[in-house]
């Protein structure tokens, strides 16, 4: 904790001493390539992704794509509870596995399953904790390719411009008429 303090200490004096040493060589009137007038920055979708990557969500609050933000976490919130569970499953029928190696102690809750059950049934929520964390990992992974994916569509432009039309046709071919259907793009810029 005082290491912390110390290092938040010198971070504040080391920028206000920067920021202090920018404005007095502008008063100076010294050259030092500060361009004041820079176009704000594009949107980046690398940003986008290291910040999901830091904490999940905030990638897609970058992105104003605010809604997924409790799906993420709804997804995460799932995804503990099914650790929790199997976790403490697994806990109860390994515990009851040991006990029953040791015949020193047995749960009566479990006396109708068979020690071929227990074990069958320790291996089955060992499986599903390991799966539990994999789906965990997956999301994770989304989680960044869903703000990757958002970034690079920041800008895409989804104006009245663009246009789909599907339409019924009656054709006279030679000596009969066609149905069919006409589709028509269109790309205005």
């Amino acid at each position: 904790m005082r290491n912390a303090v110390i290092g938040l200490v010198l971070i504040l004096c080391f920028s206000s001493n920067a920021s202090s040493q920018i404005s007095f060589a502008a008063s100076l009137n010294l050259n030092l390539d500060i361009q004041e007038d820079e176009e704000p920055a594009k949107h980046s979708p690398k940003r986008a992704a290291i910040m999901s990557a830091i904490l999940p969500g905030l990638g897609q609050a970058y992105n104003r794509k605010y809604w997924k933000i409790p799906i993420i976490y709804g997804g995460a919130a799932i995804v503990a509870y099914s650790i929790d569970y199997n976790f403490n499953k697994y806990n109860l029928y390994r515990n009851e596995r040991i006990c029953r190696l040791d015949t020193t102690c047995a749960n009566p809750d479990l006396v109708v399953f068979s020690d071929a059950n227990i074990l069958e049934l320790r291996d089955y929520y060992r499986k599903y904790i390991d799966v539990s964390f994999l789906s965990g990992a997956l999301l994770y992974v989304l989680n960044i390719v869903d703000a990757n994916v958002d970034g690079h569509l920041y800008d895409f432009n989804v104006g009245d411009d663009l246009s789909f039309h599907i339409q019924p046709v009656r054709n006279r071919i030679n000596s009969g008429f066609y149905s069919g259907l006409s589709l028509s793009f269109n790309f205005n810029r």
